[in-house]
């Protein structure tokens, strides 16, 4: 029962864990074609980031757009990097906006390859207007740094687009007998 479970806050204090998600909207430079993203996160690794271009009149409320169309936008090569560092799988490179690179990296991602327990991942067709990049940070040599992005597109944009980026950092807290509430990382 909820009583039991609720009066083992003598002993332990009782943990709640969830997932944080952080949301950043990075507006790209028309007219380049190499584009470095600096210090998109510093500090503790998240477990999951995932990141899609998509052009910025589409998130400025205009019905006739839509705010999800995420695309290849003649992306040739997206490198994520931590503390200076390619991480595992990256760069990854498209050609011809082919998107099958891009869509086995978030199915790994997401824990869908090979997964028997998982009905089916994303079909190739649907990946060309959810075209995001993914990556799980796991088994890293450190805890903590800053992470950063390098897009090289095949030719510079000439409309204002975003990239949006979502960390993800799965966190806890715990309340005590004291009713302390303490905020931690796992």
């Amino acid at each position: 029962s909820s009583d039991l479970y609720f009066e083992k806050i003598d002993d332990n204090p009782i943990i709640y864990k969830f997932d944080e998600v952080e949301v950043l909207c990075k507006p790209l430079p028309m007219n380049d074609r190499i584009i470095r993203l600096d210090n998109i996160k510093r500090g503790d690794i998240p477990k999951y980031i995932f990141a899609g271009i998509i052009p910025t009149d589409s998130l400025n409320g205009d019905e006739m757009k839509s705010s999800t169309n995420f695309a290849c936008h003649n992306v040739e090569e997206l490198n994520l990097t931590l503390n200076g560092n390619s991480v595992n799988g990256y760069p990854i490179s498209v050609e011809s906006c082919s998107d099958t690179n891009v869509l086995y990296q978030f199915n790994e991602t997401l824990g869908r390859l090979h997964n028997n327990g998982c009905g089916h991942g994303l079909k190739k067709a649907h990946f060309q207007s959810n075209f995001i990049w993914a990556h799980c940070f796991e088994a890293q040599t450190t805890s903590n740094g800053w992470i950063e992005m390098e897009v090289k597109l095949k030719t510079a944009f000439a409309t204002s687009h975003t990239m949006v980026v979502w960390i993800i950092s799965e966190v806890s807290f715990s309340i005590d007998k004291f009713h302390t509430v303490e905020q931690n990382n796992y």
